[in-house]
């Protein structure tokens, strides 16, 4: 079983990589934006 310290860090790894995720969609909608 995991303790309560291993599933807080494991959840804050997953909040990050998903925001890292969305960050790269929203910069890749801003590079699609710019091409003709």
């Amino acid at each position: 079983m995991l303790d309560e310290d291993q599933l807080t860090i494991q959840n804050i790894d997953h909040l990050g990589i998903a925001a890292g995720l969305i960050d790269k969609l929203k910069l890749v909608e801003r590079i699609d934006a710019r091409l003709p």
